[in-house]
């Protein structure tokens, strides 16, 4: 689903006609919310522990694919290999010393300190360890010549958009763009053909003869994989609903999240 069609969604468990009425930044802030409980819920679910994590379960690696970039090449900063941009959660660091490249093992700080005085334990050139701070992952190690560290990881969510108020366009007579690409926020028509929310469409003249709709370019959608979108959908629903003091319905959409 795109995020005009979760958005539309979630209005649908949020039973928008006979609900209190959201502002499109509720609806925005919710998803988001939503998305990041989800990711957080498999990744590492320490605050209510389940019977499942990203790295156990076959099931939760296919729900959070989408999530997980090509193995990333780093070049080091000392011994240090840098968190890249978006990073979130560790999956797996090898690192290239003298030409070689090798698994790298987590080490503790309590335990780094005495790595060098244990000969079954100490770093070389290809036993290598790393602990975390606030620069990245500090390699401890032997050799002469590190070159790279090969990190996979899985990102952060992108943050889902569905741009500004002013980036709206009202149905007129010379607003839209030949071979541009649309899509569409409030049931439109569009030469002749009719088009509900979330549907896209290139511009084959410049006339929108009803509804609203937005240059699909400044829409940002869940990159999550499709299969858990409704579960998406069913938290952002929950959350704008407890906001409003809706205990029952909060609670019935909680149960079938569990389901």
């Amino acid at each position: 689903m795109n995020i005009l069609q979760m958005f539309n969604l979630v209005a649908f468990f949020n039973d928008r006609e006979q609900s209190a009425r959201f502002p499109d930044e509720s609806y925005i802030k919710a998803i988001n919310s939503a998305i990041i409980k989800v990711v957080e819920d498999r990744l590492d679910n320490i605050k209510s522990p389940k019977k499942y994590s990203f790295e156990s379960v076959q099931r939760v690696r296919d729900e959070l694919y989408t999530l997980v970039p090509p193995t990333l090449t780093i070049v080091p900063v000392g011994d240090t290999i840098p968190y890249p941009a978006d990073y979130n959660y560790f999956l797996k660091l090898e690192c290239t010393i003298d030409g070689e490249t090798h698994y790298s093992k987590p080490t503790s700080y309590g335990e780094s300190g005495t790595l060098s005085e244990n000969p079954f334990k100490a770093p070389s050139a290809v036993k290598t360890y790393f602990d975390q701070n606030v620069n990245g992952f500090y390699v401890y190690r032997g050799g002469t010549s590190f070159t790279a560290g090969l990190l996979d990881y899985i990102k952060h969510p992108d943050a889902v958009s569905v741009g500004n108020e002013s980036n709206q366009i009202v149905a007129g007579a010379s607003v839209l763009t030949i071979g541009t690409t649309y899509i569409v926020y409030e049931d439109a028509v569009h030469n002749g053909v009719s088009y509900v929310m979330g549907d896209t469409f290139v511009a084959v003249s410049v006339i929108l003869t009803s509804g609203i709709v937005i240059l699909n370019s400044l829409m940002v959608s869940c990159d999550l994989p499709k299969k858990i979108h409704e579960e998406v959908c069913r938290v952002a629903s929950a959350i704008m609903n407890g906001s409003v003091s809706d205990f029952e319905k909060t609670m019935a959409l909680k149960i079938d999240n569990k389901e």
